[in-house]
C-alpha cells in the first residue's frame, strides 16, 4: 500500500479528472510537474505532493500536514485567462471536498502564485499551495 500522503495526492488527482474540467488540454491532470510538455498538451495541470511536517502526536497518532502543489500551466495568446479559468475550478474542486473523502481533516489553501516561464516556448503558470492536514498512526504512514 502507498503512504497516506500519496493516497491524498491521488484523491486530488481524482478530484481534477473526472468530470474533466472545461478547456484542460490532451496533457490533463498529472503527478508529474516536470513532465516534457508540448503546446498540444497545454493547458495541463500538474499536482505535487511536497514536503511534509508533523504538527502533533499523541500515544498512537500523528497528526501530519502534507503541501500538495497544484499547477496550472497554459500558453497561447490568452494563456493568462485559460489558465485563471482552470485555477479557479480546480480550486472549487478541491474545496469542496475537505476531507477528500476521509482521508484528511482539512485543507488549507496557501496563496496562489503567477509566473512566466518559458520551456520551448512561453507559458503561464498558476500555482497554489495546500496545507492538507491527516492523521496517521504512530507506527505507519499508511494508515
Amino acid at each position: 500500500m502507498s503512504s497516506k500522503s500519496l493516497q491524498i495526492a491521488d484523491a486530488v488527482i481524482a478530484l481534477l479528472t473526472l468530470p474533466a474540467l472545461t478547456g484542460i488540454g490532451v496533457g490533463g491532470v498529472t503527478i508529474d510537474p516536470d513532465y516534457h510538455y508540448t503546446t498540444t498538451d497545454l493547458p495541463a495541470i500538474a499536482v505535487h505532493p511536497g514536503d511534509e511536517s508533523v504538527s502533533d502526536s499523541v500515544i498512537g497518532v500523528t497528526d501530519r500536514g502534507l503541501t500538495v502543489t497544484v499547477r496550472v500551466l497554459s500558453s497561447g495568446s490568452d494563456a493568462f485567462y485559460t489558465g485563471d479559468a482552470l485555477m479557479t475550478q480546480s480550486y472549487s474542486r478541491i474545496m469542496s471536498d475537505l476531507t477528500l473523502g476521509s482521508l484528511a481533516m482539512d485543507i488549507r489553501p496557501q496563496g496562489i502564485k503567477r509566473t512566466r516561464d518559458v520551456l520551448e516556448f512561453p507559458i503561464i503558470v498558476h500555482e497554489i499551495d495546500y496545507l492538507i492536514e491527516y492523521r496517521t498512526t504512530a507506527t505507519s504512514l499508511e494508515f
